[in-house]
């Protein structure tokens, strides 16, 4: 059995806002020191809940200051007062080539943004292209980044496609063009086109059984659960709130139980609304936050969510009934997802613009009543993303040791 030499990999997640980002790269962490044993990963990460995580084997993280979203690429300092922006780009620019310099990486994975944030990242690619020419750079993108009206002006406008066909070896896109086709939506230039990979989506299985998660949770357990969760929770409060006066308006004695789950950046006054809201109701219960989500959507027999990358994944795989309230603001990702998996009969979506009790609960309704095996679509797309991960990173740290079919942008959604 040939053996393997020792490899660093440094992974950059800026997590500007929610728990999406944080989980699917940690995800990858999992998953790629279960394949490649041999490697150490240092993850770099701005996420405020990365202290409340699992964190894998092989794997430690230096905590980047916190930084939020406001609109499209315009930032603020999370906790800090009386520090711009740009000194902050500044602090976090200095910590990441000090981290990079010091760990050498061989293997560099960048989450979502070419540069970083306000091309914090720009010391550093400049160093390892310059200091560690060995080292290789792979840009990992979810599947849909936002409306291509808005994604494509802004990285024209920053050089983006121009900086990866510099710095970056690869360019993983954690997708399948059967849903979305980010490369043609984004209009990626021949130079960034030779780069792409789809590795398809990332997906991690439950680790428990259905009856080990629900057991107990509910007084009468016959009947059928209804999961309702919105990420982190910082803008969930109306979709939470409106199913539980949806419940109390006409629904006391529903057929089905409810989970909640609202997430751990949702402000406390609202999550006391929630507590008191149900203290009564025998057939809701209420969590805050679980390390094992997946397993809630593994046992649920509906799911009802915001449209982001992870949970759609999650709905996508266990094939879950799924009632959609997609995120429409700072940008129009979740939407678009939305959209076309309602096209493709996928899942039941509401826009948020018609949010009421009524409307949540009729399609809630709709949505517990939906054929089963109706989405035929969601079990052809390619799932098995993380596996993929696993075996291009070995090919990448191994390029003389251990070769696989070499992976291709493939129309159909299936890759070797």
């Amino acid at each position: 059995m040939t053996r393997y030499s020792q490899k660093r990999i440094l992974i950059y997640s800026h997590d500007a806002y929610g728990l999406g980002n944080i989980r699917r790269m940690l995800s990858i962490c999992d998953q790629i020191t279960k394949s490649n044993p041999n490697t150490s990963i240092m993850l770099l990460t701005g996420s405020p809940m990365i202290h409340s995580m699992r964190i894998p084997q092989n794997v430690d993280y230096v905590k980047l200051p916190c930084i939020t979203r406001e609109s499209t690429e315009k930032f603020s300092a999370t906790y800090w007062r009386n520090i711009d922006v740009d000194k902050m780009i500044r602090i976090r620019s200095d910590l990441i080539l000090s981290a990079v310099r010091s760990f050498r990486p061989d293997l560099i994975i960048v989450d979502k943004k070419p540069l970083g944030v306000k091309r914090e990242l720009l010391p550093t690619l400049r160093f390892v292209r310059n200091q560690l020419p060995r080292t290789k750079l792979v840009l990992g993108l979810r599947d849909i980044l936002d409306d291509p009206k808005v994604t494509v002006p802004i990285w024209q406008s920053h050089d983006y496609y121009g900086m990866i066909e510099k710095y970056y070896d690869q360019v993983w896109i954690f997708g399948s063009p059967e849903l979305f086709d980010a490369a043609e939506a984004y209009q990626m230039p021949e130079g960034v086109l030779r780069k792409v990979i789809y590795t398809g989506y990332l997906f991690k299985p439950a680790l428990l059984e259905k009856n080990q998660i629900v057991d107990d949770l509910f007084p009468d357990m016959t009947k059928p659960m209804a999961l309702i969760m919105v990420g982190g929770g910082g803008d969930g409060f109306p979709v939470i709130s409106a199913y539980i006066n949806g419940i109390k308006n006409g629904q006391q004695n529903s057929a089905y139980n409810s989970l909640i789950v609202t997430g751990p950046e949702m402000p406390a006054v609202r999550r006391e609304w929630i507590q008191k809201a149900t203290a009564t109701m025998n057939n809701i219960q209420v969590l805050e936050y679980t390390k094992n989500i997946e397993n809630y959507i593994a046992a649920a027999d509906a799911v009802v969510c915001m449209g982001g990358y992870n949970t759609t994944c999650e709905v996508l795989a266990y094939g879950k009934k799924a009632l959609i309230i997609p995120r429409v603001e700072p940008v129009s990702e979740q939407l678009i997802r939305a959209r076309q998996l309602q096209h493709l009969g996928i899942v039941e979506m509401l826009h948020p613009a018609d949010l009421t009790p009524e409307s949540i609960i009729d399609a809630v309704e709709r949505t517990f009543n939906r054929p089963e095996n109706n989405n035929k679509l969601a079990h052809r797309l390619n799932l098995n993303g993380l596996q993929n991960i696993g075996k291009m990173t070995r090919e990448m740290l191994y390029p003389n040791r251990y070769t696989i079919k070499p992976f291709r942008c493939e129309m159909n959604g299936i890759y070797a």
